[in-house]
C-alpha cells in the first residue's frame, strides 16, 4: 500500500464524471515510406502487449484508519486504455481534436470553431 499524499486525495477528492483530473496521451506518427499500415499493426500490438507499471496500475482507496492510499487495480484491459483511431483522410488537426476530446468526459475541443 502506497500512501497518497495531500495534493493527489485532493485530485481525486475533487475528480468526478464531469470533471476528469487525469490525463491521456495523444501520438501522432508519421508512417516509414514503404510500411504505413504494417508499422502501425506493430506499434498498436506491441502497446497492447505492456503490461501496466506503477502508479498506472494502481487505484486510489480509502481505509479507515489507513486514510487515503493507492492499491492494485484488477482486472486491467488494456483494449480499454490504448486506442487506435482512425480519421477519414486527408483529416485536419481540428477534427483530429474533436474526436479526442469526445473520448474525456466533460471536455471541450481545444480548437475554436
Amino acid at each position: 500500500m502506497k500512501k497518497i499524499d495531500t495534493l493527489e486525495s485532493i485530485m481525486f477528492a475533487l475528480e468526478s464524471p464531469k470533471a476528469a483530473n487525469h490525463a491521456g496521451v495523444l501520438q501522432v506518427f508519421d508512417l516509414p515510406a514503404r510500411s504505413g499500415k504494417a508499422y502501425l499493426d506493430r506499434v498498436h500490438q506491441a502497446l497492447l502487449a505492456c503490461e501496466p507499471i506503477e502508479p498506472f496500475n494502481q487505484i486510489p482507496a480509502f481505509s479507515p484508519g489507513e486514510g487515503p492510499h493507492r492499491q492494485q487495480a484488477r482486472g486491467y484491459d488494456a483494449h480499454y486504455h490504448v486506442l487506435r483511431l482512425a480519421l477519414p483522410s486527408p483529416g485536419s488537426d481540428e477534427q483530429l481534436m474533436e474526436m479526442v476530446s469526445g473520448l474525456y468526459p466533460g471536455l471541450q475541443s481545444p480548437c475554436p470553431r
